[in-house]
């Protein structure tokens, strides 16, 4: 304003050039400094882990937990999730312990680095020391820095959208978000990221090629062979139906058991994938105001240990069982059918319509290709020698009074004398 002569009577005197700041603008206009240092990824493996925790979640797992803590491998990008049943400082450290023999026994390195947020449930007495003794270094980021914290936040970011995307799609309880989550980390080790775009994280931790061809959408209908030695009956069914919550590896399905709540854990299993949702031009307008999907509001304990002096663990999940059939199975699902007020006009009121299936989406189904067994191969080369031998004009093909085979349950003496045994020879 000044230099350009905007105004009159303003007159600005040099000062003696000492460097100054206004300590008044300073308090009242004190800005958050940009994370803007740059980021040297590490290039082996468990040189430097993330670790967070997030909770609690408002609803239980069915295992009893309300936790949620992912490691992630700086080099590989890999994550791992235990679930703890309470924040506190046992459990934590019972979960480092673990990831940490685990991790060092499998890729024959040492864990070196921890970087993890200054929350008590880590910065504890009883995590230091053991650290200190084990040599591995604790990196923690200033309180509330949580841009700096960038890895686990956004990891736990894209874990509980897709715990809430699985619940939604599935429809199964809120209970099983701990399987959700575990099922949402699995397939992420499976995607390549930006950091390598040529390997997908599974690959680079374990260094071997992945295969997905086992992947199923999560919570659809899956039909279990009951095996012969625990199916008691000889002619009930031998599939029962179940839902898919999540993965042993790529040796076997976890499977819940809605009828029981129990978790079966089976390899020979039929997939009825069905329809993806897609939003309709005019969707009716939600009547019930309370989200049953709303398990991740935060709650007073969010940001404080928990003051009961309960101890944490990790949860343990239930030992899966056999696939078993249900005295109550109910081998087809009852839908209900649409009524529609009887009018005197009708004396036969319409039979009720069920809304056409949507053509413009193609349902989802097994990929699995059907193999032919021996026999009907081998009815198959029958027929065909039937077929070649009546072109040819052969006699035992082509005359209908030689039959070829007779059963004696289709003669009449059969019934009238049942003790009569009778022996019909081929006539060729």
């Amino acid at each position: 304003m000044a230099q350009k002569d905007l105004v009159d009577g303003l007159h600005i005197t040099d000062g003696d050039g000492a460097p100054w700041m206004c300590e008044d603008c300073i308090y009242g206009k004190h800005a958050s400094r940009p994370y803007d240092e740059n980021y040297t990824p590490e290039t082996e493996l468990l040189a430097l882990v993330h670790v967070d925790l997030w909770g609690p979640a408002q609803v239980r797992s069915t295992g009893g937990a309300r936790y949620l803590m992912v490691f992630t491998d700086d080099a590989s990008s890999f994550h791992k999730a235990y679930f703890l049943s309470e924040k506190s400082g046992d459990a934590t450290l019972q979960a480092i312990k673990e990831y940490q023999a685990e991790s060092e026994c499998q890729m024959d390195k040492k864990l070196k680095k921890l970087r993890l947020d200054m929350g008590k449930e880590f910065l504890n007495r009883a995590c230091e020391e053991y650290c200190r003794e084990a040599g591995i270094i604790l990196k923690s980021t200033a309180l509330y820095a949580h841009a700096s914290n960038g890895v686990p936040e956004r990891t736990n970011r894209t874990i509980v959208e897709g715990v809430r995307c699985l619940l939604c799609d599935s429809g199964l309880p809120p209970s099983l978000w701990a399987d959700a989550a575990a099922t949402s980390v699995y397939t992420r080790n499976l995607i390549p990221l930006s950091r390598h775009p040529g390997k997908v994280p599974a690959e680079v931790w374990t260094g071997k090629r992945q295969d997905v061809s086992h992947l199923r959408p999560f919570g659809c209908t899956t039909y279990a062979k009951v095996p012969k030695e625990v199916n008691p009956s000889k002619i009930g069914p031998i599939s029962v139906k179940y839902s898919l919550i999540s993965y042993y590896d790529c040796e076997a399905y976890k499977l819940f058991d809605c009828h029981t709540g129990k978790v079966i854990k089976s390899w020979d299993v039929i997939f009825e994938e069905g329809t993806g949702h897609r939003t309709l031009p005019a969707a009716p307008p939600l009547t019930d105001s309370n989200d049953i999907y709303d398990i991740f509001g935060p709650t007073p304990t969010d940001d404080t240990e928990a003051d009961d002096g309960t101890p944490g663990k990790v949860v343990r999940e239930a030992l899966p069982v056999a696939p078993w059939t249900r005295p109550t199975d109910i081998l087809h699902d009852v839908l209900p059918m649409p009524t529609r007020p009887a009018t005197p006009a009708e004396p036969h009121p319409a039979t009720p319509t069920v809304p056409p299936a949507r053509l413009d989406v193609a349902p989802r189904r097994s990929t699995r290709t059907t193999r032919p067994t021996t026999a009907i191969l081998e009815s198959r080369e029958s027929e065909g020698r039937l077929t070649q031998a009546k072109s040819d004009g052969l006699d035992w093909a082509t005359d209908s009074s030689k039959p070829w085979t007779m059963l004696a349950a289709d003669l009449p003496s059969f019934h009238r004398q049942p003790c009569k045994l009778e022996i019909y020879m081929i006539q060729c």
